[in-house]
């Protein structure tokens, strides 16, 4: 037999509605004190300030520039989707996210392109981790590898080779600046040529890799260094295109870095 069970006063309590309604009760609070100084003092509810966060090599007055929100405009008229998209004009810039910030601000927040390697052509581009050219600088702007030998005649050519070209340059940077963690030595140069193949200018080491099988060539690389104690801050020349050895001498005219 079953038997049902008194109702008592716990179960009426109503807590979770009573809290429901206390969080639209704050909500309804919050926007009718808005509204009413809106109406009421209007002049507190415009533009004092628009603020950016989140770039560093692009200046707060520039992005300010373009964003081209003016002080004094009324908060509701500031058109955040025109503020993204004016801010995503600058080459730098990867993504935006404009919001109001009440009474009086609009905040706007960027993110920029991370910069991987400079590809001289002749002028200096500089690339992100994709190969994507974001924006020519100047040399002493970014402290960063060289992408070199990809230049506007190989492009008229074969046009399609100089992607492929620095696919294999930033593929060749990661795997040998991976071989070079915990060392003072990095990767100051990555050089195609057509004849040659690929060199690495890594600390005072000059790596040479042929064209094609680069897993091949790593392999020897990384058992030379991991294995029998290559040091590539030393001024050698390290030839990987040999099929079953790798040529190490010393070389002359070293490269610093």
């Amino acid at each position: 037999m079953r038997f049902l069970r008194r109702p008592t006063a716990e179960d009426n309590d109503g807590t979770p509605f009573r809290a429901r309604w206390a969080s639209a009760g704050c909500a309804a609070g919050v926007c009718l004190f808005v509204g009413c100084l809106a109406l009421i003092r209007p002049d507190h509810m415009v533009v004092t300030e628009v603020g950016f966060d989140g770039q560093e090599r692009v200046s707060p007055s520039t992005l300010r520039h373009l964003a081209d929100v003016h002080i004094g405009t009324r908060m509701w008229e500031v058109a955040l989707q025109d503020v993204e998209r004016n801010v995503a004009r600058h080459p730098w810039v990867r993504a935006v996210n404009a919001r109001r910030v009440y009474p009086d601000k609009i905040e706007v927040d960027v993110q920029e392109h991370v910069p991987r390697a400079l590809l001289v052509r002749p002028q200096l581009i500089a690339i992100d981790a994709r190969g994507q050219a974001i924006a020519e600088v100047g040399r002493s702007d970014l402290a960063l590898p060289l992408f070199t030998g990809v230049d506007e005649q190989l492009g008229r050519e074969h046009p399609d080779l100089p992607e492929l070209v620095v696919q294999c340059q930033l593929d060749l940077l990661r795997d040998v600046e991976a071989l070079l963690e915990g060392t003072d030595a990095f990767v100051s140069e990555v050089h195609f040529s057509k004849r040659q193949g690929f060199t690495v200018y890594a600390g005072r080491a000059e790596v040479l890799f042929s064209h094609g099988d680069f897993e091949r060539q790593f392999a020897k690389l990384d058992y030379l260094v991991s294995e029998e104690g290559l040091r590539l801050d030393h001024a050698i020349q390290v030839d990987l295109a040999p099929e079953e050895l790798a040529v190490v001498v010393p070389r002359v005219g070293a490269r610093s870095g």
